[in-house]
């Protein structure tokens, strides 16, 4: 999995330019605003179920330069789903996240060939998934992913979805003419 920090990346389209940022860059990203258990107890559940999504970053504000951005694209080698790009705690995933409570295999991302739009879908975790707040359900929904979607996996681990256009205009905004 290839990650860069959100500070890297800004020096890097601040430096380089839209075009040749886009074209070392052409897939999307998940920026990883929070991973990890917040307080003593977020890994408990009642009766399976998950706490609720909480809002970590206002809409278009961009994240936080220390945070890690994750290249959704598929990793060469990383398992035998060639139509979805992996999300778990399992080291075969194409985005590996090391946080006890996201599944081992816990969502993938896929491109839709028709529409060209990227959508999430839950793997059947034991923590749940959301996007922009609404909880997909296992194994038959999908949620259509635009710029800035706010993605949850399991009670503590949230990012936001961008391709990489969004996120270059995010990082270096253009001068008002």
């Amino acid at each position: 999995m290839r990650t860069f920090s959100v500070d890297e990346l800004k020096r890097e389209g601040q430096g380089a330019g839209k075009d040749a940022f886009l074209a070392r860059h052409p897939a999307p990203f998940l920026v990883l605003d929070v991973i990890g258990a917040e307080d003593e107890g977020i890994f408990a559940t009642v009766g399976g179920a998950t706490r609720a999504p909480k809002a970590v970053i206002k809409e278009g504000q961009p994240p936080n330069p220390r945070a890690r951005a994750a290249i959704v694209e598929k990793r060469k080698g990383a398992n035998e789903f060639a139509n979805m790009i992996t999300v778990g705690r399992a080291g075969n995933n194409d985005i590996a996240l090391e946080v006890s409570s996201v599944s081992k295999f816990h969502a993938y991302f896929t491109k839709d060939t028709q529409d060209g739009h990227w959508y999430l879908h839950d793997a059947g975790s034991s923590n749940g998934t959301w996007v922009d707040g609404e909880k997909l359900v296992s194994a038959q929904g999908r949620a259509r992913l635009r710029d800035g979607a706010a993605v949850q996996l399991g009670p503590d681990t949230r990012a936001r979805f961008f391709q990489a256009t969004a996120l270059y205009e995010l990082l270096v905004p253009q001068p008002r003419k």
